[in-house]
């Protein structure tokens, strides 16, 4: 089977969001929780404890499989991160 590129550059991404969602679950459940509990503090604190590169592997929509709902992905965009 022959990828397309745009179908390649989509598969890599979502590899690097599950490797990246695998190599730090702890800070993503800590976030989920923070978010959940209306913890704003613990949710920038967590996130911003991740480096760029591992923020942007987290940061796919929830339509294209990633693990942040659209109502977490506005809130944590809302506190800056």
């Amino acid at each position: 089977m022959t990828l397309t590129v745009q179908e390649d550059r989509t598969l890599l991404r979502l590899f690097r969001h599950m490797s990246a969602v695998r190599n730090h679950w702890s800070s993503v459940v800590a976030i989920k929780e923070g978010l959940r509990d209306g913890d704003d503090f613990k949710v920038i604190e967590c996130w911003t404890e991740l480096n760029a590169e591992t923020r942007t592997a987290l940061w796919v929509a929830p339509k294209s499989g990633g693990v942040w709902t659209t109502a977490e992905r506005t809130t944590i965009k809302g506190l800056g991160g």
